[in-house]
């Protein structure tokens, strides 16, 4: 369709131009040779015009980009915040029974990214997987294409240029040149010193500062045009990733994949969330943020869960445990703190989450083992019972259910 629309508005350029010299040719009525100068003449003039009004387009659309992305937002700043002695927020998301719903609340702009005392220590884990597994943690469908481009720049300004030094002053910390231009910010906690903006530096580049300084998961979305029945004719796209810690599923298998394609595996998603997901998708207006809360149980695992669970789930390959299997080392209630927004100027909608792992034991300690237990039962009398299996409940769910009940 662009193809055949991009075909005819040349054609329609090329006719224009044709028409055109035709007209300045029949003014003059000179022999060939001199038509011939007079055509080239008012053809590299036409051109040079022509340039200018593109030139002069360009510098209006990137005047607009430069607005939006440095619009005024009321961030505010995080009072009595200390970094060492911040603990991480604790959440208990687990209800009887499991209802699949969106289940989203509205979040403050300023409460977008939580920073706890683990910053430090987290940060460093970041860094050996961006290392280790550079194309797990970093994904682009292309560096070249300027809506990715947009989208990366307009959050990784965001980030750097408006949110964490005004949210979190202790912790970054900008630095002016002599036209008061914010053109660095300092990262107080590990000395690294980084661009302010990302204009200057390659799209890889870009996401991997953002991975390495903020706790957090973030994968963009583009909207494109469909000839389907979806709201507002768009499907949300895949297109870029910066993430570390995603459970149960690899971001390369997913990039270049529609919202419905990323959540195909997640049962009855179709029947029950995907309308209710386009719909929201299609309305999310710039400025505002939403939030959610999940939780899952895990129990040979830590941060980096970067492998297909659900595949061997429901082939039925997996080993059910008993509570003497348990390494309580490694059993935790895993939760991410999920949030959506929309990028004013790319059009991107920004899914990002911050993982929290609490051990087993410390949900037993603190009495809430046998609402965690009934949650555990809940999962297979909910709206969707496949999702006991979907989250290995055939795994661990006894030996789980039987530790906390002991």
């Amino acid at each position: 369709m662009d193809g055949k629309i991009q075909l005819a508005a040349a054609n329609s350029s090329a006719c224009g131009e044709a028409s055109h010299h035709q007209r300045i040719l029949e003014m003059f009525p000179f022999p060939v040779a001199g038509q011939i100068i007079l055509a080239i003449i008012a053809l590299i003039i036409w051109r040079f015009h022509r340039c200018k009004w593109f030139i002069d387009i360009h510098e209006d659309v990137q005047k607009d980009v430069t607005s939006a992305q440095h619009q005024t937002v009321e961030i505010d700043e995080l009072e009595n915040f200390h970094l060492d002695s911040s603990e991480p927020p604790k959440f208990r998301p687990f209800k009887p029974k499991y209802h699949l719903t969106m289940g989203l609340e509205t979040l403050g702009c300023s409460d977008f990214l939580i920073f706890d005392k683990t910053y430090p220590e987290r940060l460093k884990i970041r860094r050996s997987l961006a290392q280790q597994h550079p194309e797990d943690v970093i994904g682009i469908i292309s560096d070249s294409d300027a809506r990715i481009r947009l989208a990366v720049e307009e959050l990784y300004s965001h980030l750097f240029k408006i949110y964490l030094p005004a949210r979190y002053p202790s912790i970054f910390k900008t630095t002016r040149d002599k036209t008061d231009h914010i053109n660095s910010v300092e990262n107080l906690i590990t000395g690294s010193i980084i661009p302010a903006d990302a204009e200057s530096i390659s799209l890889h580049v870009a996401l991997k500062i953002i991975s390495e300084n903020i706790d957090e998961d973030f994968f963009i979305l583009l909207p494109h045009k469909t000839d389907e029945d979806t709201p507002g004719d768009v499907v949300y796209v895949l297109e870029a990733y910066s993430a570390c810690f995603p459970s149960g599923f690899q971001p390369r298998d997913k990039i270049g994949k529609r919202l419905a394609d990323i959540h195909r595996p997640v049962p009855k998603y179709k029947e029950k969330l995907q309308k209710s997901m386009d719909r929201f998708f299609a309305r999310l207006e710039a400025g505002r943020l939403v939030k959610r809360i999940n939780w899952a149980i895990t129990v040979d695992e830590e941060l980096y869960s970067n492998f297909d669970k659900s595949g061997p789930a429901f082939e039925g390959t997996l080993k059910k445990m008993t509570m003497k299997d348990l390494d309580l080392n490694k059993t935790f209630l895993r939760s991410e703190r999920q949030t959506l927004h929309r990028l004013p100027a790319s059009d991107a909608i920004v899914f990002a989450f911050h993982t929290y792992l609490y051990p087993i034991q410390d949900i037993k300690a603190e009495g809430s083992g046998e609402d965690l237990a009934l949650a555990i039962d809940g999962l297979q009398s909910g709206s969707v019972p496949e999702i006991f299996t979907y989250k290995n409940g055939e795994k661990w769910a006894d030996a789980v259910k039987q530790y906390l009940r002991s």
